[in-house]
């Protein structure tokens, strides 16, 4: 059986447009797949891709990537500046013979004071690539999961004031500023009007960088090259004012722009090298703290412990009852006679031995011992005492036991008065 030859070549059509087009879609685009026109289909099928994977937008290289991490690469890269800024500065030193063979008598390109010089354009340059670091560096700090109070935001502020001092090496803004500040205050200022710009300048960039160095404490090492920033730009800012070398044009322009370009180089730097210590803490890269081990304190041997004897507990008698007071018109000793110092019996005592006597009123031991008689003779007294008809013994332990010792020295003489009267 054989087919005619136009279904034939329908067959061969429809297998041909298959193979272009490409496999059977499924039904729920079919109804879609109709209904195009055939240039699209027919410009779909040759698109073809001319890259390979390699150049597919999750293998491009991001902008942190381009931070070098390696402190090789850095140093390389701040060498590279360093010897641009010297052969810059040679440069200028040879103006003077090299602008001599010229038409013009002056080298724009290699004139430090010059606007469009390639010192402007360095300048201008690293400025820029300061700003570009700062936003990397605020892109990153943003995510900080414990900055509550949105501190990152000062990197932003940090980005417009270096593009802001990029604009003004490449367009002279600080020269427009200038005049426009004169001219409204009516006078220059000090020197050539200079010092509207650099105080303008000095306020913005000292509140953006005191606050900036506290945010990049963490690094030392930025840190320290933000400080060598200020100390650059402060170095430029005096020889602008003709304070140093002001009778040579030449040096003091070499001076000025020197520093400015080093300060810039370093502002660079230190930029750089925050964004390098971001990236690393973000990914954790960043070595543990060490702790300061505590300093022990020093030992101070005490001497031996010499076991003391115990001391015997002394016992301590009850409180004697205060003794009756003396019948008026009778005396202790029982006399008529009372003894003015004594309107009382003495409280007894009761301390321990070895103690202090109790303290007595001043003036009844003044009155005491105006009564002492120490001419007395003491054996004398004592044989006297002796005698048949003196007291108990015991009486007078007992009543001596109370008193100190001047009261029965005056109690003894007491008594002998009295035994003179009865003889």
């Amino acid at each position: 059986m054989s087919f005619p030859r136009s279904q034939l070549d329908d067959r061969r059509r429809r297998v041909l447009t298959e193979e272009v087009i490409g496999p059977a879609q499924p039904a729920d685009e079919a109804g879609t797949a109709s209904q195009s026109k055939p240039s699209d289909r027919r410009r779909s099928a040759v698109r073809v891709r001319p890259y390979g994977d390699a150049a597919l937008m999750d293998r491009q290289p991001r902008i942190t990537d381009l931070v070098p991490q390696r402190y090789s690469m850095l140093a390389l890269l701040f060498l590279a500046g360093v010897t641009l800024v010297a052969g810059l500065e040679a440069l200028y030193a040879w103006l003077p013979e090299l602008a001599s063979k010229t038409a013009e008598g002056t080298i724009d390109a290699i004139d430090l004071a010059a606007e469009g010089s390639l010192a402007a354009w360095f300048a201008s340059t690293t400025l820029a690539l300061a700003s570009v670091s700062a936003v990397v560096v605020y892109s990153i700090r943003r995510h900080k999961a414990d900055d509550y109070h949105g501190r990152y935001r000062i990197w932003l502020w940090a980005a417009a004031c270096w593009m802001l001092l990029s604009m003004d090496e490449g367009g002279s803004l600080h020269e427009g500023f200038t005049e426009l500040m004169s001219y409204l205050a009516d006078q220059r200022g000090f020197g050539d009007g200079s010092i509207w710009w650099i105080s303008a300048y000095s306020l913005l960039l000292g509140t953006v960088g005191t606050r900036l160095m506290l945010e990049m404490r963490e690094c030392r090492s930025s840190t320290a090259a933000l400080l060598v920033t200020a100390v650059c730009y402060a170095a430029a800012v005096v020889a602008r004012l003709n304070v140093l070398l002001p009778d040579s044009h030449m040096q003091r322009v070499m001076v000025e722009e020197g520093c400015e370009m080093v300060g810039n180089l370093f502002l660079l730097f230190a930029m750089t090298l925050h964004a390098r210590y971001t990236i690393l803490a973000a990914q954790g890269r960043l070595p543990a703290k060490k702790e300061k081990p505590a300093k022990p304190k020093p030992k101070v041997e005490q001497p031996a412990k010499t076991e003391k004897p115990a001391k015997a507990e002394k016992k301590v008698e009850p409180a004697a009852k205060p003794a009756a007071a003396a019948a008026p018109g009778r005396s202790w000793f029982r006399k008529t006679k009372i003894d003015p110092a004594h309107n009382g019996p003495p409280a007894p005592k009761h301390a321990p031995a070895k103690s202090a006597p109790a303290a007595r009123p001043p003036a009844r031991r003044a009155e005491v011992d105006d009564e002492l008689d120490y001419d007395d003779d003491p054996p004398a007294r004592y044989a006297r005492d002796a005698r048949p008809g003196a007291r108990d013994e015991s009486d007078v332990d007992d009543a001596d036991r109370r008193l100190s010792k001047a009261e029965r020295k005056a109690m003894r003489r007491e008594k002998n008065r009295s035994r003179r009267d009865e003889d």
